[in-house]
C-alpha cells in the first residue's frame, strides 16, 4: 500500500465524527474575527490540505504569548544566551521564569538559587492513581552575596556558576551519588536542614562527617580540604575555619555503603558523552564520564 494511502487510513481511524471545532478570536493586522463552536463537518480533509488559513506567525505569536514559562536569559551565561537551548530538557527549571524550581538529577532533587544551593533526597508519595516525589529542604548550603547562572550542559549534566561574594561551581550530573559544590574562594561553610540533627561524628576518612537526622536518614558530608564539620544549633552545620574546594553530600542507604562512598569521594563527575550503537533490533549505549 502506498505511504499516502496508509497515512490516510490512519487519519480516518483516529478521526471521530463527533468532534467539534472550537476557536476564539484572532487578530491579523487591524482585523479581528470571531468564531463560535460548531459541529464538526463529516467532510474529510484531503491529504496535504491546510488545517487553517490563518497567518502562522499570528498563531504562533498567540501561543507563545499565552505561555508564561519563558526562558530567563539572565540565568544563562552570555555565551549560551545567544544560542539555541534544548526544550523540555531535564534541567530547564534552572532557567525558566525565576529558575527557583527543583530539577531531578537522580537520586537527588536540587534547587539552584541566588545565595544558596538546596539538596533533597525525595520521599515517595503515592496513591492508587499516581506516584510522586515529595520535596523537602534536606540540606541548604549558604552562598551569601552570590548569584548564579547556567554556564554549560551536555546530555547528562548541567553546570551552574556562582559569582559574587562566593565563587563556586556546581556540577549537576545525572545519577551522581554525591551532590557537589566546588568552592573557589575560602568561606566558612554553613549547611542547614529542615530536620533536627541528632548525631554528628567524624568519619573514617579525612574531611568526612557522618550526620544522623531525626527523619531517620543518614548523610555523609565530605570536604576536600579535610575539614570536619561541627554542629551549630539544632539544624545546622559549619566548618570551624574558612575552607575551599569540594563539599559533597551523599545519602547513606546503609552503614555498609559508607566505605564505597568514601572511595569515590575524590572522583567528581562534571559531565559525560553518550554514544549509541544500533544493530538490527538491538542497541547499546555507553557514557564516557568526564
Amino acid at each position: 500500500m502506498p505511504l499516502s494511502d496508509r497515512i490516510r487510513k490512519l487519519a480516518q481511524k483516529f478521526a471521530s465524527p463527533h468532534e467539534a471545532h472550537v476557536s476564539g478570536s484572532s487578530r491579523v493586522g487591524s482585523e479581528e474575527t470571531e468564531c463560535a463552536v460548531q459541529p464538526a463537518s463529516k467532510t474529510r480533509m484531503a491529504l496535504g490540505e491546510a488545517w487553517s488559513a490563518s497567518d502562522p506567525r499570528t498563531v504562533m505569536g498567540e501561543r507563545v504569548g499565552a505561555n508564561s514559562y519563558k526562558v530567563n536569559t539572565e540565568l544563562l551565561d552570555a555565551r549560551l544566551a545567544t544560542t539555541p537551548i534544548p526544550t523540555n530538557t531535564w534541567w530547564q527549571n534552572l532557567i525558566v521564569e525565576c529558575g527557583d524550581q527543583p530539577i531531578v538529577m537522580g537520586p537527588y532533587m536540587v534547587k539552584s538559587l541566588n545565595e544558596s544551593v538546596v539538596v533533597c533526597a525525595p520521599t515517595e508519595m503515592h496513591s492508587n492513581t499516581f506516584v510522586a516525589s515529595a520535596w523537602h529542604d534536606d540540606w541548604r548550603m549558604d552562598m551569601a552575596g552570590s548569584t548564579r547562572r547556567v554556564v554549560a550542559y551536555d546530555c547528562v549534566s548541567v553546570t551552574v556558576r556562582y559569582e559574587g561574594s562566593t565563587l563556586a561551581t556546581v556540577p549537576l550530573v545525572k545519577g551522581a551519588v554525591f551532590a557537589t559544590i566546588v568552592l573557589d574562594t575560602q568561606i566558612v561553610v554553613r549547611l542547614s536542614t529542615i530536620h533536627a540533627i541528632i548525631g554528628v561524628d567524624a568519619g573514617d576518612a579525612p574531611g568526612s562527617t557522618i550526620v544522623q537526622l531525626n527523619n531517620g536518614s543518614t548523610w555523609l558530608i565530605w570536604c576536600e580540604s579535610n575539614v570536619v564539620l561541627r554542629q551549630c544549633g539544632m539544624s545546622g552545620l559549619e566548618s570551624p575555619i574558612p575552607m575551599q574546594g569540594a563539599v559533597r553530600l551523599a545519602l547513606v542507604a546503609t552503614p555498609s555503603a559508607i566505605p564505597a562512598l568514601l572511595s569515590a569521594s575524590t572522583a567528581i563527575p562534571i559531565g559525560g558523552d553518550v554514544s549509541i550503537n544500533a544493530t538490527n533490533d538491538s542497541a547499546e549505549f555507553a557514557i564516557a564520564w568526564k
